[in-house]
């Protein structure tokens, strides 16, 4: 993932090496083009930054592909992805799944790399489907009649803009 600390860490060695060149051969660096060198798409600062960002900061996560999650996770919401790859395979390719390490290790977290980017939460223990973004957080549960088709609905309604405030 590209982060703020991991191109300023780019800079820092590009600049070293050309302050290295410069007292080799009394060649003046070139900060602009050093700078321009790490420039990242907006694109692709704002998808990976929002990823991040919308895991939460007090654990730790790996990254699991979608067989590890069927082979691991058994509980309440294990069909939602599958429902997902069935009627909403643009949002389903654009997931990236993660498995928390140190607190809530049986739960499944997802994460929707596009406009707008959200994170989906499953928890077997209190039988719980969270979908959240930086400005609304959304449960389903049991207590509804079709949860997993509120789901959908939910998560439709935010790729197509309803979310947008």
């Amino acid at each position: 993932m590209v982060s703020f600390r991991a191109t300023v860490e780019r800079l820092l060695k590009k600049i070293w090496k050309n302050v290295f060149v410069f007292r080799l051969t009394g060649e003046p660096p070139q900060l602009r083009e050093i700078i321009e060198s790490a420039y990242i798409p907006p694109s692709v600062k704002t998808q990976k930054k929002e990823s991040l960002e919308l895991l939460f900061l007090n654990e730790q996560y790996v990254k699991e592909n979608y067989d590890d999650f069927m082979s691991r996770y058994s509980g309440f919401g294990e069909d939602l992805y599958s429902l997902l790859s069935e009627q909403l395979p643009e949002v389903f390719r654009k997931l990236t799944f993660y498995k928390g390490i140190v607190y809530q290790t049986e739960d499944s977290y997802a994460v929707f790399i596009g406009e707008p980017a959200f994170g989906i939460q499953l928890d077997p223990l209190i039988e719980v489907v969270v979908i959240w973004d930086h400005s609304r957080h959304a449960e389903f549960s049991s207590w509804l009649n079709d949860g997993h088709s509120a789901v959908l609905e939910y998560i439709q309604k935010g790729v197509d803009g309803a979310w947008l405030d």
